[in-house]
């Protein structure tokens, strides 16, 4: 059985713009990449930076179809 260590999330705010990271650490492979994760209590699905993925070399599946991703005001998102 694996063992967790708690870590307090950490909470920033920029003027009007609260939001909450917490700390998370992905295994890839044999490998462990720490990180601070976003936590959006909105969000529909999980998403990862693709510059992240390509700095920590973590491997990802194409999807069949392209997958349509919107900002919470409506617009487009892009890399």
């Amino acid at each position: 059985m694996e063992t967790t260590k708690e870590v307090p999330a950490v909470i920033t705010s920029s003027g009007n713009d609260n939001r909450i990271f917490v700390p998370v650490e992905l295994t890839v492979g044999d490998r462990k990449v720490g990180a601070q994760a976003l936590l959006d209590s909105g969000a529909t699905n999980s998403f990862i930076n693709s510059h992240f993925v390509k700095k920590h070399n973590i491997p990802v599946q194409k999807t069949s179809s392209p997958i349509k991703i919107t900002n919470a005001d409506g617009s487009g998102n892009h890399d």
